[in-house]
């Protein structure tokens, strides 16, 4: 669930007539306005919080799965291989009404703000303290230390998403990525996933997201 986040966003300077003392002078106080970003901002891709053009994106991704059809091939064979996996059917059906469930319940929400408490029965270990997180580690603290990308509850609806790096996504990836957390909520976790889609996780857990985006949207 790991993706570096874009780039720091910058403000359009105004360079007019830069040559005179007053052109100089308002360059200078432009260039102080603008926000500093910390070591651990730098770190992780840029500005850490809330984007609401993120959360558009994620928000019209979920939309956007209602959409498709999943009778490809490729992910017809993926939906086989992964309801193996599960011990349950996931199929489009499945799929749309965890995405119909999401939108209605208004369960998606920004990962790097919240003050969810982390807990390992919805979420599994913590990429530091493994199953044994303190009892003060929250969703966002997660998402800020280990630039998670996007954090599927595993006992109900809820879906985090890092906004700031959302707001970049391609349509595409961003489906791809809400089907491979949809999937969790099977119960599939991400080594029984990737064995089902024959991909390798060296690469980081996002290449389940490419491959559904692969298989099951471009198709």
């Amino acid at each position: 669930m790991i993706e570096h986040a874009g780039t720091c966003p910058t403000i359009r300077i105004q360079r007019e007539n830069e040559t005179s003392q007053a052109g100089l002078r308002r360059l200078r106080s432009a260039r102080a306005a603008l926000p500093i970003p910390t070591r651990e901002e730098e770190e992780h891709g840029g500005f850490l919080g809330y984007n609401q053009k993120g959360m558009d994106v994620a928000k019209g991704a979920l939309k956007g799965i209602l959409n498709l059809k999943f009778d490809s091939g490729p992910c017809q064979a993926d939906f086989a291989a992964l309801s193996k996996a599960a011990d349950k059917t996931i199929d489009a059906n499945a799929i749309d009404a965890w995405a119909n469930e999401i939108l209605n319940s208004g369960t998606l929400y920004d990962g790097d703000t919240s003050n969810t408490t982390w807990s390992v029965a919805n979420f599994g270990g913590t990429q530091k303290y493994g199953s044994s997180p303190p009892p003060s580690w929250t969703v966002g603290a997660e998402f800020v230390t280990n630039n998670v990308l996007a954090l599927s509850q595993a006992t109900g609806s809820a879906i985090w998403v890092k906004s700031g790096a959302w707001q970049s996504f391609a349509a595409d990836y961003a489906q791809g990525t809400l089907i491979h957390e949809i999937i969790h909520k099977f119960g599939v976790n991400d080594g029984q996933m990737a064995g089902a889609l024959v991909v390798s996780l060296a690469a980081g857990s996002e290449v389940m997201s490419r491959k559904l985006r692969d298989d099951c949207v471009r198709q």
